[in-house]
């Protein structure tokens, strides 16, 4: 067991792309490459190095799923936390957004306007009735702390917070 001064650094990666599931589960496709070319990016290792030790986790995100997802600012996204990089690791060479959680003095981009929610507050969400079946879902985890997960069909996911 750890003791109370020891911690753990975590880089993650997020991007969305079309793989191949195979049917023994077995998942290939370019978005895997691109997810390990971004996990062993300079920049979130020197973000890491260089912030305070609570620090514990730097998130890069692909331009893709930036687009796709944070920029729109969606209740508990905060798109001015992420911090525009050019990455060029072995073959691969694109922009993605750096986020260090829960660090204020993280460097921090402007980024466009959020998008405002319903006047009363609501979070808008699908119509459950019309949405189609939930797709397939894959897990796994190999060695060198490596895990990832693909889906395919329509994902869905419900935050509830109390008051």
């Amino acid at each position: 067991m750890a003791g109370p001064s020891t911690s753990v650094r975590v880089r993650a990666a997020l991007h969305a792309g079309d793989v191949c599931l195979g049917q023994d589960g077995q998942v290939t496709g370019r978005p895997l490459e691109v997810l390990a070319r971004m996990l062993d990016a300079r920049q979130a290792r020197a973000a890491l190095d260089a912030a305070p030790d609570t620090v514990t986790a730097s998130l890069l995100i692909s331009q893709h799923f930036y687009d796709e997802t944070v920029r729109h600012g969606y209740p508990g996204i905060e798109p001015e936390t992420f911090t525009r990089v050019a990455l060029a690791e072995k073959e691969y060479a694109a922009h993605a957004w750096l986020h260090l959680p829960g660090y204020a003095g993280a460097p921090r981009a402007p980024g466009p306007a959020a998008t405002t929610a319903p006047a009363d507050g609501t979070p808008t969400a699908p119509d459950a009735a019309s949405a189609p079946p939930p797709g397939k879902m894959v897990n796994r985890a190999s060695g060198n702390g490596v895990v990832y997960a693909t889906q395919n069909g329509t994902q869905n996911i419900h935050l509830t917070r109390g008051q």
